[in-house]
């Protein structure tokens, strides 16, 4: 319930919530998901190892090709990165 518990008392409908897994099938991820999508969230799933049952669940699941935790957790860093660059250039964050 770390997660979720969260998610339901800040979650609101239309949110939009990213979970990170290297497989996939962890409790807490899955039952944020599960929170989630009964209060009425989007929801986003950064996953490797096919995606598990984390990838059935989500409404965009962005799965790595790898069975590598390194390689796995690589591509989720650049993610993240590439997430963070853009909101930040796009919501007046931008210290430039």
């Amino acid at each position: 319930e770390v997660f979720s518990g969260q998610l339901s008392v800040l979650g609101r409908e239309g949110d939009v919530l990213v979970v990170i897994s290297g497989s996939g099938n962890s409790a807490n991820v899955v039952r944020a998901v599960e929170t989630a999508r009964e209060a009425g969230l989007h929801t986003i799933g950064f996953l490797g190892m096919g995606g598990g049952k984390v990838a059935e669940m989500v409404d965009v699941p962005v799965v790595v090709p790898s069975e590598e935790y390194a390689y796995i957790e690589d591509a989720h860093l650049a993610l993240n990165h590439l997430i963070a660059t853009y909101f930040t250039k796009n919501t007046g964050l931008d210290s430039e």
